[in-house]
């Protein structure tokens, strides 16, 4: 009974239709997956990406509060940085991060984009510090950034507005 009511509650807190919870779960169910994924194989598939923009794309219509163009922007805020890295430095991102990131813009707008960025950007590198000083993992070796970015995502989805606030107000 407590799910319902948080269900009632997040929907009521976000001024959300049953239309954008469900766009919302699907998301949050392409997160679960991309990130084990990538945690295992290092890859992410790509109809996991497509199903995000897909969403993003319904999003335009369920989620009115953002607009065409704060999504258009959150696309170019989060991929085009990801991509000019990935091109210039060779292993820094794989391009299934930097279609995440893409298609995450599309679906959060540019705002919520970059606190998934910046959340998935520290994670990652508290991740790699960690494998760093554990020596699991060298300083040419790789991982599986994408699991810190789909915790970003998730982030920014539930408290995007909060961490942006706190951002401001410091």
């Amino acid at each position: 009974m407590e799910c319902i009511d948080s269900f009632y509650m997040f929907r009521y807190n976000l001024g959300m239709s049953i239309v954008a919870v469900i766009l919302c779960c699907v998301v949050l169910a392409c997160l679960v997956a991309i990130a084990w994924a990538d945690h295992k194989t290092m890859e992410i598939p790509d109809r996991f990406n497509i199903a995000i923009a897909a969403c993003g794309v319904a999003a335009i219509f369920a989620m009115p509060g953002i607009g065409l163009s704060d999504r258009l922007i959150g696309i170019a805020v989060a991929a085009v940085p990801l991509l000019v890295t990935a091109i210039l430095i060779d292993g820094a991102f794989g391009f299934g991060d930097v279609k995440l990131m893409a298609a995450a813009g599309l679906f959060l707008g540019w705002q919520h984009c970059l606190v998934a960025l910046f959340v998935g950007i520290v994670i990652g590198g508290a991740y790699g510090a960690f494998l760093l000083i554990t020596r699991k993992k060298g300083r040419a070796d790789h991982f599986a950034f994408g699991p810190a970015l789909c915790v970003g995502i998730g982030v920014a989805m539930f408290a995007g507005d909060d961490v942006t606030g706190w951002y401001i107000g410091v």
